[in-house]
């Protein structure tokens, strides 16, 4: 057991450096922004719709993202869509539950 270890540390220490690589496109950065104070960007996903069009979204989190119109809270949290596919750098929130109805 103790052999493992000592040579499981010994891989670690002499590979470590040499598997510590990001896959980061510094050049061709597309920046989306939120509301100051949103958490804009807390967390992200991206989805590939295709129906009724074939097109990439970005599904951004944002925690803190002040309530919508009618909601009864001042901060509700939000999900906002970007879409990948064109040159446009907005994003749009996305509606849905606006009511608070529970359905079976």
């Amino acid at each position: 057991m103790e052999v493992y270890t000592t040579y499981g540390l010994w891989l670690l220490l002499t590979c470590g450096g040499l598997l510590s690589a990001y896959n980061l496109d510094t050049e061709n950065v597309l920046r989306r922004d939120g509301d100051p104070g949103s958490l804009f960007g807390f967390s992200i996903v991206m989805h590939w719709q295709l129906y009724p069009e074939d097109k990439r979204i970005l599904l951004v989190g944002a925690p803190q993202a002040k309530a919508l119109h009618g909601q009864k809270s001042k901060v509700t949290g939000g999900i906002y869509k970007c879409d990948m596919s064109s040159y446009s750098d907005t994003c749009t929130r996305v509606i849905f539950d606006n009511n608070g109805k529970i359905h079976p």
